[in-house]
Order: C-alpha cells, then structure tokens, then sequence
C-alpha cells in the first residue's frame, strides 16, 4: 500500500513530481503520434468514459472500475493537452456512433 503523502519524506515528493513531469513528456511524445493518438483514443473508449456505469449488479462496480482508469489517464493528457484535442475527437467519434444507432422516421437505422 502507498505511503500517505504527509508521511512520505522530501525525497520521496521529489521522485514523485519528477515520475510525474516525465510521464507528462511522455504522454506529450506519444500524442504527437498518429499511433499513439489512435491507441489512446482506443482506450479511452474501453474505459467507458463516457458511458453509463449503473447496472443494477455488480456489473457497475466493474464499470466504475474502468472509468476511474479512464479519468486517470485524461488527466495525464489534459496536462500535454491542453486544447483537449483527444477529447473533442472522442466526443465527435462518440456522437457520430449514437447517431448510427438511432433510427430513422421509417425506423431504420441511419
């Protein structure tokens, strides 16, 4: 189990901050990628980020779950990203899929 940050030491803080500005780097590079914009889209969307997690049984415990690493990494990337551009290209491939679900006036799918 982590250490609470009030009984970590000095050196630990720093380790810390220093792991995060690197991922932070990190994250930056691989959204710079075509790929690795691809791949984080593509698990943002298994996150269920955008999703309805109540179930009724303890499939919503699974689907908390899956959201809280979800909203993990978003916040990794809103600190390399901050015109949200992953975010605007998930609501936009989000939107573009219920719409393909909803039916037409005759009832069919669109």
């Amino acid at each position: 189990m982590p250490k609470l940050r009030e009984h970590m030491t000095p050196e630990e803080r720093e380790a810390i901050k220093k792991r995060a500005a690197q991922l932070a780097l990190d994250m930056d590079a691989v959204l710079k990628t075509p790929a690795g914009f691809a791949i984080l889209q593509w698990i943002i969307e298994q996150s269920f980020l955008f999703g309805e997690p109540m179930t009724g049984n303890s499939q919503t415990f699974y689907n908390l779950g899956r959201m809280s690493l979800g909203r993990d990494i978003c916040k990794l990337i809103t600190k390399t990203d901050p015109g949200y551009a992953l975010f605007g290209e998930l609501l936009l491939r989000k939107e573009k899929k219920d719409d393909e679900k909803k039916p037409d006036k005759k009832g069919k799918r669109i």
